[in-house]
């Protein structure tokens, strides 16, 4: 310090260090306190923040695996102090809301299809029946496939087709679990079935491997067609015995469709009269109709246009054959008429007549003969007498 008189003096002030940091040391240690309440105070607003945010994931948790188990009755309860969990609750109670509507509709629509299969399963005009897949334990029949095998439900409920001997061919059977085995579906398998009276069956088999009531289940449709069957026998045996008459006879038989104008049939005989082949009038039908003689021709075309469609035909007629030949033919169509009475085909025999033909030529030219000599006669006479 400099004062009025040219005096410099230095002051030094002493201050104790304690002194000094005795009240930073204070709010040092206030500061620590602060902090630790306040640390304190944010772990326990977390903790308590995070309890409750678990508490309510941990019941969204178990709501979800209710739902999922079909417990649909399940909701949330939207009274969280925290806006979005009530949002977030609100939202799956609505969830929640449509799956158990959704669910309700499927199972409406569920028991809906059931009663209508059981309806169309009781109802069905084709036998049926419902097995299991693995041991072919019978589990369900209609009244179709009573009626056909003559058991009782009682009697093929719990049993296998094995066990009521309903299998006539067990390889028929082996083929029928192979097919099932390797595509789960059948179709129109042709099987021979044996049934209660001891009566075998013809019939079509159907299957097809579905889940019903959480197991493999076979749905077996079994059309009869035995009947079908005899038919189609009786057809056949009265096929070849037509055949065999057909085909034995010197005459020529042929049928044809008048819609279509093919030719169904003919007999080997007219290899023998026309002297050309069958294969040959069979792709071309309209080839015997060339091979008539050209004086007769139109006179047959004509009346097979005529008469074939209305009443028949019954014409006679010249055939050249190849090697120059020439045949007289008799050739006579009938009518065949479907149920309703339409005229759909006509069938006729040819026959052979040249040597008839000949024997009347011969006969009018000896009636003729003698006519000219009856005529003759008495003029020579009567020239002759004196």
């Amino acid at each position: 310090f400099q004062d009025a008189y040219g005096l410099n003096w230095r002051i030094l002030t002493v201050i104790p260090a304690s002194h000094f940091m005795a009240d930073i040391q204070r709010n040092t240690y206030k500061t620590l306190l602060l902090c630790l309440l306040t640390l304190g105070v944010a772990i326990l607003l977390g903790w308590l923040a995070a309890n409750r945010l678990t508490t309510r994931f941990t019941q969204f948790n178990q709501v979800s695996r209710e739902l999922a188990a079909g417990n649909l009755d399940q909701r949330l309860p939207t009274d969280s102090p925290i806006s979005e969990l009530n949002d977030l609750a609100d939202s799956f109670n609505r969830m929640a809301d449509q799956l158990q509507q959704s669910f309700q509709q499927i199972q409406l629509a569920l028991e809906t299809s059931e009663e209508k299969f059981a309806t169309i399963f009781r109802t069905s005009p084709d036998p049926m029946v419902i097995a299991h897949f693995t041991t072919g334990q019978i589990q369900e029949v209609n009244d179709s496939l009573v009626d056909l095998f003559g058991y009782s439900r009682l009697e093929m409920f719990g049993r296998t087709a094995l066990e009521l001997d309903l299998w006539v061919d067990l390889e028929q059977r082996s083929q029928y679990r192979a097919l099932l085995q390797q595509h789960r579906t059948v179709r129109h398998l042709e099987v021979q079935f044996r049934t209660k009276p001891g009566a075998v069956k013809t019939v079509l088999l159907s299957a097809e491997v579905r889940p019903l009531a959480g197991e493999d289940c076979v749905i077996v449709v079994v059309q009869d067609i035995s009947d079908r069957k005899a038919t189609e026998l009786a057809l056949q045996q009265s096929e070849t015995r037509f055949r065999q008459l057909a085909e034995t006879v010197e005459d020529v038989f042929w049928m044809t469709d008048l819609r279509t104008r093919e030719l169904l049939y003919v007999s080997p005989a007219y290899d023998n009269i026309w002297g050309r082949s069958r294969q040959e009038l069979y792709r071309q039908p309209q080839s015997w109709m060339d091979s008539i003689h050209p004086a007769d021709r139109e006179r047959v075309q004509l009346a097979y246009q005529e008469q074939i469609a209305r009443n028949g035909l019954d014409q006679e007629y010249r055939v050249v054959r190849p090697d120059g030949s020439v045949r007289w033919i008799r050739d006579r169509g009938f009518l065949i008429r479907d149920s309703g009475g339409t005229v759909y085909r006509a069938a006729g025999i040819a026959e052979d007549i040249t040597e008839r033909q000949w024997a009347q030529s011969a006969l009018e030219a000896s009636e003729a003969m003698y006519r000219t000599l009856s005529e003759a006669i008495p003029h020579f006479v009567w020239s002759v007498l004196p």
